[in-house]
């Protein structure tokens, strides 16, 4: 049986600032504000590292080229980047400080990994000057795939299948979220790139992929990096 479709954070905050009399047009998705007000107050930006839930099975090398592709594309687009690797070691001492991750049964304690995470944020605030904190996550999606073809955030990808005839529906995918949140962690821009499909089709089915057939194809992750930015 197929999927139903999940539910799926989508931010839209419009708004309208005026300064000295002026009046500022409806923000554009990415933007949660103008674009040029994004522009002239972002200059200085933090990284943190991609987030990806380890049922995901992202491999390492996956992580790391997001990663990079994230810092290179902020470089090009003329920020001045604050790299992971401070947000990583904020991290490592707050995990060292709570006996780390695990719950008694040896598995990630989810209240344990959440707290580690909103107080990496708040220190990286409280510790460094920066316009905005950029967070990279991978999230799962439901998305429209007609005729074993799936397009999403940009992206685009043929669906496994088995057996003739012509479908269409949801089907479960991952995507690159890209947050940009100011010091008050109001969201300032989201983008969106994506990375793959999870499902495949056997006749009218659609059935998970084996974990060996995901994260193949590394230039996926850094086009989804590509995708997520290209308004900046």
């Amino acid at each position: 049986m197929m999927l139903r479709p999940g539910l799926r954070w989508h931010a839209l905050l419009l708004w309208f600032a005026t300064v000295a009399g002026t009046t500022w047009a409806a923000a554009e998705p990415p933007y949660l504000i103008d674009a040029k007000r994004f522009q002239e107050q972002v200059r200085r930006v933090a990284v943190a590292p991609v987030d990806v839930p380890d049922w995901m099975g992202m491999p390492t090398e996956q992580r790391t080229a997001i990663d990079v592709a994230i810092q290179e594309r902020l470089d090009k687009a003329g920020f001045e980047v604050l790299p992971n690797t401070e947000y990583r070691a904020i991290e490592a001492r707050l995990v060292e400080y709570l006996g780390g991750l695990a719950a008694s049964d040896g598995t990630v304690d989810p209240a344990r990994l959440q707290a580690l995470r909103e107080h990496s944020i708040r220190e990286m605030l409280l510790r460094h000057r920066f316009d905005a904190l950029v967070l990279p996550r991978v999230v799962r999606v439901n998305v429209p795939w007609s005729d074993d073809r799936a397009e999403w955030d940009g992206t685009k990808q043929t669906i496994e299948s088995k057996g003739r005839g012509k479908y269409s529906g949801q089907i479960a995918a991952l995507s690159l979220e890209i947050r940009f949140v100011d010091r008050s962690e109001r969201p300032l821009y989201i983008g969106n790139g994506g990375l793959e499909v999870l499902q495949k089709r056997e006749q009218q089915q659609l059935v998970p992929l084996p974990a060996e057939q995901l994260w193949q194809d590394e230039k996926r992750a850094e086009k989804a990096v590509t995708i997520a930015l290209k308004s900046l």
